[in-house]
């Protein structure tokens, strides 16, 4: 048995478990397996731990009871292997509750900002569709910069540039970024856009002053369906789509990483196969280039729910086999496994995070920038009531008692996306990448011992 990572073993979290040789043991219920080649990856979601054991020491985790021998050790002070009367849900809170009483700091430095809500695009499937649009000014975006120096504690500061299309109102990005750069601020920046608007101006403007480290750019299908569904207000003869296309390869050639989302739906599935060729006859082997692929309506549409459960699979496979192909590819953007026990689930619940809007208020969710807000730059936080009601963590129901993913898994009560319980493709699929991201651990750890024995 070999130790592949250990990630938390070592913490004061959570620290070795104590052998007791006159006990029986069982595998804990947070173990994921996977086979590669005759050997066995087995990854521990609750305490991060990844290894390797071989084919005649897979039958261990197949045991309800397992006497003690020696043999059982590292299995036994990695979590592997528990007390038969060993209760898990109680000490997955009972940890979580220590991680979160650690996280004791008063900070905020990852901001998600809005330049305006306005768009160049007319995405059928918007969810900013039919609002009324907001711009920032000057004035505003000066306040916002006066406000991150202020509250960030000097820690290195991430920023999120989101829309409408945040292009649209560079103006505001510029006087964000001169204004730290003015009093020497530690920052970063990524930015999700349609990519359209970055010509050779924004994007050297994206590389020495936004210090714009990725993009998320969506592409919804090839040139044909690309152009008919953002529907951009341009009133050209120049195809949108080539113009993207040629934008994303001058920020690569810039040395940022370009994320490209594909969103899919029954209307464009055979269609993004295409796309995925295309994509990959083009750059392939750009190590600064990936894709992933999301369903384009999720739990919270109207689409969605009127689907009924067949309906739903039946998308749903579509995406995972469009995803698989891509990842046959190696163009794939996996991820990384899990280090640490998820203390947040998005910017909603995560303390050292805000989201910005145009007017300086602040919006407790991307997705929901014209309900309610809960403070503005300028006072702070000013409704902590409505503010938690979006923090709270959604009771589990029975399913999750024994499932693989919870100590992963952290759904919000106050979340349109999480008021829907997990159905089973959708916890298969979450596996699956797992199972992807262990193989890549595995990978990277052979290659690093690789070159440690040539040294």
């Amino acid at each position: 048995m070999k130790i592949i990572n250990n990630f938390n073993i070592t913490t004061k979290v959570i620290s070795e478990q104590t052998v007791k040789i006159d006990i029986k043991y069982r595998p804990l219920i947070y173990l994921i397996k996977e086979k590669i080649n005759n050997e066995h990856l087995i990854y521990n979601t609750l305490t991060k731990a990844l290894i390797l054991i071989d084919e005649t020491e897979k039958d261990i985790f197949t045991e309800a009871e397992i006497s003690y021998n020696s043999d059982l050790d590292i299995l036994i002070k990695n979590w592997f292997l528990v007390p038969i009367d060993f209760d898990e849900q109680s000490y997955y809170y009972q940890i979580n509750n220590i991680y979160k009483l650690l996280d004791h700091e008063n900070y905020i430095n990852h901001f998600t900002i809005f330049p305006t809500t306005d768009c160049n695009a007319r995405c059928f499937y918007c969810f900013e569709k039919n609002k009324q649009y907001c711009t920032m000014t000057k004035e505003i975006a000066l306040s916002v910069a006066e406000y991150i120096i202020k509250v960030s504690n000097n820690k290195k500061i991430s920023l999120t540039w989101f829309g409408g299309e945040p292009l649209h109102n560079s103006k505001a990005i510029n006087t964000i970024c001169e204004k730290l750069a003015e009093e020497n601020v530690d920052f970063s920046s990524s930015i999700i856009t349609n990519g359209y608007l970055f010509n050779d101006k924004n994007v050297k403007l994206a590389k020495k002053l936004w210090n714009i480290t990725s993009a998320q750019i969506t592409l919804d299908g090839t040139e044909k369906i690309y152009n008919r569904v953002k529907n951009y207000i341009y009133n050209n003869d120049k195809s949108p789509f080539r113009i993207v296309l040629n934008n994303i390869e001058q920020l690569l050639d810039n040395k940022i990483k370009v994320q490209i989302r594909l969103n899919l739906d029954s209307y464009n599935k055979d269609d993004l196969y295409s796309l995925v060729d295309y994509l990959y006859k083009r750059f392939r082997n750009n190590k600064y280039l990936s894709i992933y692929v999301r369903l384009l309506f999720d739990d919270t549409s109207d689409l969605q729910r009127n689907r009924n459960y067949d309906e739903r699979k039946e998308i749903f496979l579509e995406f995972q086999k469009l995803r698989e192909y891509i990842i046959s590819l190696d163009m794939y953007n996996i991820g990384k496994l899990k280090t640490k026990m998820p203390l947040y689930s998005c910017v909603a619940d995560d303390k050292h995070s805000v989201i910005i809007l145009p007017n300086g208020e602040f919006s407790v969710c991307d997705m929901l920038i014209n309900d309610k807000n809960y403070g503005n730059i300028y006072d702070g936080i000013t409704d902590l009531d409505y503010k938690n009601k979006f923090t709270e963590i959604k009771k589990p129901v029975n399913k999750c008692t024994n499932c693989v993913l919870k100590p992963i898994c952290l759904h919000l009560s106050g979340c349109p996306e999480h008021q829907k319980d997990c159905e089973d493709f959708n916890i298969a699929s979450e596996i699956y990448i797992l199972k992807q991201q262990m193989k890549k651990c595995y990978k990277n750890w052979l290659e690093l011992n690789d070159e440690m024995s040539n040294c």
